[in-house]
Order: C-alpha cells, then sequence, then structure tokens
C-alpha cells in the first residue's frame, strides 16, 4: 500500500488541484446593477477587496460578517460563511484549516446551492486532511481517516441526490439569433419575444448541463478521495466498504462505483 510519506507529501498539490478543480461558482447578482440588492453590493465590495490583496484574513473575515445583517434569506447568510469558508481554504496560513472547517460546516447549516453546498463538503475534509495529517500513524490514522471522509461521502451523497450523471453530458448549443425584423414590421414585437424566449430556454438548458457536470466532477472526486484515503497504511478496505454501504444505501450506483473502483485499486497494489 502507499506510504505515509508519500501521502504527505503530496498533501500541498492535492489540496491545491482540489482548490482550483472545484472553484466556488457563487450565485451572480443581476446583471443589471440597478437591480443590485444592498446584500448584493456589500458582499461584492468585501470581495473586491480580496481580490485586491493586502488585508489580512482576519479583517475580511470581520467584513464578511459584517454583511449578515443584510441577509434577507437563510440562504444568503448561508453563502456569507462559504465565503469565509472559501477564502481560507485558498489563502493557507496556520490557523486556516480549523477555521475553514468551522465556516464550512456552518455554511452547511443553511440551504446552498447544491454547488456550493458540494464544495463546502469538499473544504471541509481537505481542511480536516489538513488538520489530521500529522498523526498519520498507526491506529491515531485510522481515527483521523474516519473523521475525514465523512464530508467526502456525505458530498457523494449529495450530488448523487442532485442527479450527478456517471458521464459528463454533452453541453447544448446556445444560438444567437441575428434575424433582421425591419422596424413596423406586422408582428415584429411577437416575433422579437419570441427570439427571447428560444435564446433564455437555450440558456436554461445550458446551465443545467454545465450543472450536471460539475456534479458529475464531484462525484467522481469524492469517489477517488475515499478510495485513496482507505488505500494509505494502514489500509482498511473492509472499513470503506462498509460505511460506503451505510452512507449510500439509497444510491446503489455510486455505492458499486466506488466499491469496484476500491477493487480495481486494491488488485493493483497486490
Amino acid at each position: 500500500m502507499r506510504s505515509i510519506g508519500s501521502a504527505i507529501g503530496c498533501l500541498g498539490l492535492t489540496c491545491a488541484l482540489a482548490c482550483a478543480q472545484f472553484c466556488v461558482e457563487f450565485p451572480e447578482p443581476p446583471a443589471d446593477e440597478k437591480d443590485w440588492t444592498p446584500f448584493d453590493r456589500a458582499v461584492l465590495d468585501v470581495y473586491r477587496q480580496e481580490l485586491a490583496r493586502g488585508t489580512t484574513q482576519e479583517k475580511l473575515e470581520e467584513e464578511y460578517l459584517s454583511v449578515l445583517p443584510q441577509a434577507t434569506t437563510p440562504e444568503q447568510e448561508g453563502l456569507v460563511y462559504a465565503h469565509i469558508a472559501w477564502m481560507y481554504c485558498t489563502k493557507g496560513t496556520i490557523r486556516a484549516p480549523q477555521v475553514a472547517e468551522t465556516y464550512c460546516q456552518e455554511a452547511l447549516g443553511y440551504p446552498l446551492p447544491v454547488a456550493v453546498a458540494a464544495s463546502m463538503h469538499n473544504f471541509r475534509g481537505m481542511a480536516l486532511w489538513t488538520r489530521y495529517h500529522q498523526e498519520w500513524r498507526g491506529e491515531r490514522y485510522r481515527v483521523a481517516r474516519r473523521r475525514i471522509i465523512a464530508p467526502a461521502l456525505a458530498g457523494l451523497k449529495l450530488v448523487m441526490e442532485n442527479g450527478a450523471p456517471r458521464e459528463a453530458v454533452p453541453l447544448p448549443t446556445v444560438v444567437i439569433d441575428n434575424t433582421f425584423i425591419p422596424m413596423g414590421a406586422p408582428g415584429r414585437e411577437e416575433a422579437l419575444q419570441e427570439i427571447a424566449r428560444r435564446h433564455a430556454a437555450q440558456l436554461a438548458e445550458r446551465r443545467k448541463a454545465e450543472l450536471l457536470n460539475v456534479l458529475q466532477r464531484f462525484r467522481e472526486w469524492f469517489i477517488r478521495s475515499c478510495v485513496n484515503l482507505y488505500l494509505q497504511d494502514p489500509a482498511d478496505p473492509d472499513e470503506l466498504r462498509r460505511l460506503a454501504s451505510e452512507a449510500l444505501a439509497d444510491h446503489p450506483e455510486a455505492r458499486a462505483d466506488l466499491l469496484d473502483q476500491l477493487a480495481a485499486a486494491v488488485a493493483k497494489e497486490r
């Protein structure tokens, strides 16, 4: 089985790749700025500070928390905590893993868009991995591993509940209709409305497919994370089979995929 030293050596790169692959796609404000709410403006103001750099994580955390009184829905409250979790996950400091885990858990206590919620499960697992990697020895690793795998299985269950496919789906084409309709032509307004309706329907189908592909990537990532965790010495495929069977009882397809990948990986290691 794989050595602990190798696992720890790859930890930083693995977490960086996970962040790069699964950047949180927060809901965008309305296209027209005049339709922005005070909450939209406040969050974007803090986010711009974050992008500009030069502001400490602690100060940005305070700024994000100051936005909470302007949240008008539980989802908006959850998004504030998700922003803070994402910030700490992508800009690591000594205290970042523990703080990130706390905010991931806080965010998951609110209704979130499914892709954001999946990201929170993913980042919580990464934060736990970073916190406990120094304990990757013998029985202590077994205990830490059970904590680390919990968000991966929860995330896998979430994306399966939301229709994550096994393979990526093709993206529908969005056609730009440049049909010229002269001013004053009979039925012009109705024709323009029909063009707009078709375009909106195509965009909706495209976004639906894009979301399914995001969930499909999460599905693959969570399965691979679970398998890799349980191939590290002391390997324990039997425990993973048991945990997967319990967590994915309502999702036999995902459970089968995970166990198939586990069996293939175990056979390869022998």
